[in-house]
């Protein structure tokens, strides 16, 4: 199985399933517009136990880094 590194190391496989349970949506916002260089949507997951909780967008993955920071 190839690991896809932007995802911290879940498989392709792992990512399309997600992708496709997600209705290939972002999973706070619902957009279908990634963003961000990749347009890929980006892994979110809990830093400290790795439990992973979806797929989001760049929008709402900034929002989530913006917030911990302020």
């Amino acid at each position: 199985m190839k690991v896809i590194e932007w995802t911290d190391g879940i498989t392709a496989e792992q990512y399309e399933k997600m992708l496709a349970d997600q209705n290939g949506r972002c999973a706070i916002c619902k957009t279908s517009k990634f963003g961000g260089m990749g347009k890929r949507l980006h892994l979110d997951h809990n830093h400290e136990t790795n439990e992973v909780r979806g797929l989001i967008c760049s929008g709402c993955n900034r929002g989530l880094v913006t917030s911990k920071t302020a």
